[in-house]
């Protein structure tokens, strides 16, 4: 799953807007984590207040891919 589709699914399933540093930092959490979670810190989609968040590495990875027409401005 490349960078592109992480911050894509954590907007969309998640509620989570990223930035690309996190999104390279997710990536490699993915390729490591197996079945664990990790933390994430981005903000919320809609009010914009930071947070951090364990995102479960399974959850995120089995999700069905999101159409590209989904933007991260679509929030």
């Amino acid at each position: 799953m490349d960078e592109s589709e992480i911050t894509r699914r954590l907007l969309h399933n998640f509620g989570i807007r990223i930035e690309p540093e996190m999104s390279s930092y997710a990536r490699r959490q993915l390729e490591r984590a197996g079945e664990q979670s990790f933390a994430v810190m981005g903000a919320h989609a809609r009010t914009g207040v930071p947070l951090r968040a364990m995102i479960d590495a399974v959850q995120l990875r089995d999700r069905a891919p999101i159409s590209k027409e989904i933007s991260p401005d679509t929030y």
